[in-house]
């Protein structure tokens, strides 16, 4: 069931901004537009017919220039204000597209493993109707079977006399021999299909979509290679004013699982007894993905991980590039993390320049990866939650 709403009204914090622009703007052309502002922008010697006076006219422009600047100040602190809205909206829109975005791609997930399932099960029936016509051919019971489509082959030779087909004597003869396993044979008579399964569709699914009581949009569209392994996965979170915020991963080269062999024992002191302490299996797949918030900013997260023939297989390293722009102006964050095997934290690398010129120096710090997929449940690698 789509959900009524998302965490936060973005639209009302959008609203409030407005607002508080609003009241900026208004503040300024009341407060310091029109005649007043006219007269307080003309050098006092131009106001002396004006107010019939040097000293008062004098006055007048450092009142001006005294309410001006408050004005000025009381608009600009509105406008900041305002802009605090946006920014929650911003921060709580993105963490919400995250799991927004990660909630539909499970869904496509959960589908093509149902759809999987579902053309595994009638690939077998096929193979096994295809085996199965072959063996009445050879035996003779084919056209037999084909006039009496209600009743099946051990119901046919059930019945003794005349009445009964030539050949089930061969039929019975190789049932005999298949359990008894003469000359080492066991599949004579190979099993018969049963009734046809749902056939799915001829291609996987590779979409779904969320939509709340707002209009606001959440959709997941994934692409795949020959094995039906998922090579790109692409969400886009739309609020119905018009934000938007987009995800897109590739993975690179074919998935691989790695499940780390003999577990160890380890005691639990609550229970008072030994446990094995098995790890589950992690993945060794690289993969990028890049984020691009409603705000233009756009943040490339590049993951690569060691694999199983490498000095420390499932250590890796993560480099987060987030470029934006403000007032014209770009910025450009590079960030790095490592991790030291395949169930440790990304921990950030110190730049040398931040920790005085001591390599190493400063205090780790831990990630906890949000994952903009979701495509997999498996921990041990970035981009599987735990």
């Amino acid at each position: 069931m789509a959900p009524d709403r998302f965490a936060v009204s973005y639209e009302t914090l959008y609203e409030l901004k407005r607002q508080m622009h609003r009241l900026a703007d208004d503040a300024e052309s009341g407060g310091g537009g029109g005649v007043f502002e006219e007269l307080g922008k003309q050098s006092s010697s131009d106001n002396k017919d004006v107010f019939g006076s040097q000293y008062v006219a004098s006055k007048f422009g450092l009142f001006y220039r005294l309410s001006a600047k408050r004005v000025k100040d009381g608009a600009d602190g509105l406008r900041r204000f305002g802009n605090t809205f946006e920014g929650f909206a911003h921060v709580a829109f993105e963490q919400d597209g995250v799991i927004a975005s990660s909630a539909t791609t499970s869904a496509t997930s959960m589908q093509l493993n149902r759809w999987k399932s579902e053309k595994a099960a009638h690939d077998e029936w096929e193979q096994k109707t295809d085996a199965w016509n072959a063996y009445v051919e050879k035996i003779g019971a084919a056209d037999y079977l084909r006039e009496h489509p209600d009743t099946d082959i051990d119901t046919a030779c059930q019945a003794e006399g005349p009445g009964r087909p030539a050949w089930c004597d061969t039929y019975r003869q190789n049932m005999s021999d298949d359990i008894y396993e003469v000359d080492g044979i066991s599949d004579r008579v190979p099993p018969q299909p049963g009734e046809e399964p749902d056939k799915p569709a001829d291609e996987p699914p590779s979409s779904a979509t969320i939509k709340d009581g707002r209009g606001n949009v959440i959709s997941s569209d994934v692409t795949y290679d020959d094995d039906y392994n998922v090579t790109t996965e692409e969400s886009v979170v739309r609020l119905e004013n018009g934000e938007e915020y987009t995800t897109r991963t590739e993975y690179h080269g074919k998935p691989t699982l790695i499940q780390p062999d003999n577990p160890e024992p380890v005691y639990d002191d609550e229970n008072d007894r030994w446990t094995w302490d098995t790890k589950p299996a992690y993945s060794t797949q690289d993969y990028t993905s890049t984020s691009t918030s409603p705000d233009g900013s756009v943040t490339v997260e590049e993951v690569r991980i060691d694999d199983s023939g490498s000095e420390r297989p499932g250590s890796g390293q993560r480099t987060v590039t987030t470029t934006s722009e403000e007032d014209g102006e770009e910025t450009v964050t590079v960030t790095e993390y490592t991790r030291d095997g395949p169930y440790g934290e990304w921990v950030k690398v110190e730049d040398e320049n931040d920790s005085g010129g001591d390599s190493g120096g400063g205090d780790d710090e831990p990630v906890t990866d949000l994952d903009p997929t979701g495509q997999n449940s498996i921990p041990g690698n970035s981009h599987y939650k735990v």
